[in-house]
């Protein structure tokens, strides 16, 4: 599934022995990173029709405003308990 002696993200390396389960782990448990959420927020399609009143716009050119907001949720002092 994973390939082993990659690299996972920027700041981390996958072990040359690493099971799949290791890798996982390593993926899914690892903190979100402001550069994760500025990349998924540039992948927004910005000529979608919304159905809210926040649109893709709003994301794509505030995020230098709303990224400590996004992000504190995924942090360990904005976890709900």
């Amino acid at each position: 599934m994973f390939n082993s002696g990659r690299d996972v993200d920027d700041n981390q390396r996958v072990p040359d022995n690493a099971t799949d389960d290791d890798i996982q782990e390593l993926v899914f448990n690892s903190p979100i990173t402001d550069d994760e959420i500025k990349q998924s927020i540039k992948s927004v399609n910005a000529n979608k029709s919304v159905g809210g009143t926040l649109i893709p716009e709003h994301l794509i050119y505030g995020i230098h405003v709303l990224l400590p907001f996004i992000h504190y949720p995924f942090t360990q002092e904005g976890q709900c308990i």
